[in-house]
């Protein structure tokens, strides 16, 4: 298992990691079905850029969900809150569909 220090996951700038999550998103859209969803999690450093670089796209975010962590990971410097979340994003590729599968 790779860990966040791995050099594939270093970016020098937010533009660089903004094209990153394009790229990756993008090719993404291109081999989904017109009713398929997709499920994205990440940290609060992170979630709302890949949002609006979704939405960019032409995804359409159906929902938005709070995972409230029951065992957070300690607060050591108590200079800011517990991060005791994550958010997930529920996105459709077709904005028309009503019908949405998980493929």
């Amino acid at each position: 298992m790779e860990s966040v220090s791995a050099a594939w996951v270093k970016f020098a700038s937010f533009q660089e990691y903004d094209e990153f999550i394009a790229g990756l998103f993008g090719e993404l859209r291109l081999i989904m079905k017109p009713t398929a969803t997709i499920w994205t999690i990440a940290t609060y450093h992170s979630i709302f850029r890949i949002g609006k670089i979704m939405q960019d796209l032409g995804y359409l975010i159906l929902n938005n969900i709070i995972w409230v962590k029951t065992n957070p990971m300690p607060n050591w410097l108590g200079v800011r809150f517990t991060n005791a979340t994550e958010t997930l994003i529920w996105a459709v590729k077709d904005k028309h569909s009503k019908k949405y599968t998980f493929c």
